[in-house]
């Protein structure tokens, strides 16, 4: 009799033992699930945060360029310092440099920021106004006094024994969209591009040298010559 009571018993706590594994196999998987729920979120909220981060230093980069042109443009390349430009940026002194690696970097990016411009505002403005030749040259005189800082900014970088031999590639950038915009004159005026070239490459020629010289005896000839040419056009179109 106590022999079986002890056999039951034995077999009670094997079977109770039994459920506890089961139970606490149980509650292990779970917890392992979860921990990997957790690991995912936690892996996707930092990999979001990173693209964040690395957006917002992009978009302020971009700023930066924007806001260290200005500052070579008003002060000049050799003069402006990193100091002065950390202090047009708001930046502690050196902050600069978590944005780029070294000035050359900076002063390049400049470089190309300072083609975006000319060719956005001053260029760019002929594929609008092609309709009207006669305002299209007036604006592109208005608008080369205003750009030409900016142009000699540019010509101070490419002309520099430290920037200029990387610079290059800017000026062959900016250089190849003039056939594209011959080739749009001509199909807007009605014209081969034959025809309308030597006008485009003249008032081309006209605005940049203006801009970097900024004398009107040599500007205003060439582009009433050019307005002249592109003018005939337009009428033989109408």
């Amino acid at each position: 009799m106590q022999h079986k009571t002890i056999t039951n018993c034995t077999l009670a706590f094997l079977m109770f033992f039994h459920w506890i594994c089961i139970i606490f196999k149980l509650v292990l998987d779970i917890s392992r699930g979860c921990a990997i729920i957790h690991h995912d979120r936690f892996y996707s909220v930092g990999k979001e945060f990173f693209v964040l981060k690395t957006s917002k230093k992009a978009e302020r980069t971009k700023e930066i360029i924007s806001i260290c042109l200005d500052c070579f443009v008003e002060k000049g390349l050799t003069v402006t310092t990193t100091t002065d430009l950390c202090n047009a940026n708001n930046l502690q002194n050196g902050g600069i440099y978590y944005y780029f690696d070294t000035k050359e970097e900076m002063v390049l990016a400049c470089a190309e920021e300072a083609i975006s411009r000319i060719e956005q505002s001053a260029f760019s403005i002929v594929l609008e106004d092609i309709n009207d030749v006669a305002n299209m040259m007036d604006h592109l005189v208005t608008l080369a006094d205003g750009l030409s800082p900016v142009m000699r900014f540019l010509v101070s970088v490419c002309v520099s024994q430290e920037y200029g031999e990387k610079a290059k590639p800017y000026l062959v950038q900016l250089a190849g969209c003039y056939p594209n915009y011959t080739e749009r004159i001509a199909e807007i005026l009605g014209c081969t591009k034959e025809e309308v070239e030597p006008y485009v490459h003249l008032s081309i020629l006209a605005l940049n040298n203006y801009m970097i010289f900024n004398e009107r005896a040599l500007f205003l000839p060439q582009i009433e010559a050019a307005k002249k040419g592109l003018m005939q056009f337009a009428k033989m179109n109408e």
